[in-house]
């Protein structure tokens, strides 16, 4: 298994090329979350499978810094392909709004599904803190069973 740190710089490098390849424009891709842009990710599908024992991550990450400045959309693009590239390249992102210590915030939510054991889950919260600068990132773990259909 590869560092995050080395996961993160292979997939900004990734990412650059990618978009001029496909010449992507990313200020087109909206969401309907309060007029945001969405980030764009490119996900593709692995072999189909059928997980009876596979575990749900989910990441929650605040998008105001410690400082007090957003996170860029740069820098979501950048967490939502380290944690991609953390599970074997597939994650779902999704806007959400928390509440961390009183205060409201917008949030990002990585959901991952995985029947891989091993990963370090912790280290995956603690690189996605670093990234957006924040103080902690909450992640939860469930038990599921799981299906992907090509």
């Amino acid at each position: 298994m590869h560092s995050l740190e080395t996961i993160v710089k292979r997939n900004e490098e990734a990412a650059e090329r990618e978009l001029r390849e496909r010449a992507y424009d990313p200020t087109h891709c909206l969401n309907s979350h309060k007029g945001k842009r969405a980030v764009p990710v490119v996900w593709r599908a692995g072999t189909s499978m059928s997980t009876p024992n596979a575990t749900r991550y989910r990441f929650y990450v605040g998008l105001v810094q410690r400082g007090g400045q957003p996170v860029s959309d740069e820098m979501q693009t950048r967490m939502a392909r380290m944690v991609a590239e953390a599970y074997d390249g597939g994650c779902t992102m999704y806007p959400a709004t928390g509440v961390w210590r009183g205060a409201v915030e917008p949030t990002l939510v990585f959901e991952v599904v995985t029947g891989a054991g091993g990963r370090t889950h912790q280290a995956v919260a603690s690189a996605l803190a670093k990234l957006g600068d924040q103080e902690c990132v909450l992640w939860t773990s469930e038990p599921i069973t799981s299906g992907l259909e090509g």
